[in-house]
Order: structure tokens, then sequence, then C-alpha cells
């Protein structure tokens, strides 16, 4: 018998929504000089998403979250009609 991997259905296929006070954190440990992956451990995250914020806050010196971005609706507009019937 084959054993299943990963199913889209389960708990950990879902993305994991961090706290900003724990994403403040993680932020102010690494700008003290631990390394992302470190704090990542310590902080119980995924190295990923200290790796990212991290990035973020060099490139826009932001430590809030992105503004979550939905442009499904413009791809599902023009097809709204068939989709509907």
């Amino acid at each position: 018998m084959r054993e299943k991997i990963c199913c889209p259905d389960s708990e950990a296929a879902m993305a994991k929504v961090y706290s900003a006070d724990l994403r403040e954190r993680v932020i102010k440990a690494v700008l003290g000089g631990l390394s992302a992956r470190s704090v990542a451990r310590v902080f119980s995250i995924s190295e990923s998403s200290a790796i990212k914020w991290m990035q973020q806050v060099r490139r826009d010196g932001r430590m809030a979250l992105s503004a979550v971005r939905g442009h499904r609706r413009a791809v599902l507009e023009p097809h709204a009609a068939f989709l509907l019937d």
C-alpha cells in the first residue's frame, strides 16, 4: 500500500498565519544580530517566513504585513456568465 505524502485538505497543506506581534519580535531579533534561521527555530516558525519577512524589511523598511492582493476576480470576471450558467 502506498503512503500519502500530502493531501490538499490536510492541515499540513495549509499556510500558517502568524500574528503581527510575533512577526515584529522575529524581525527585532534578527535586526539585533541573530540569523533569521536561528530566530525561526527559537520562535517555532518556518525559516522561509523569517527570511521573507527580513527581505521585506530590507527592501521596504516595513515590519507590517503586506496587503492581501486579490486578483482572482479580475481573472474570472470576463467568464462570469459562463461560470454562473
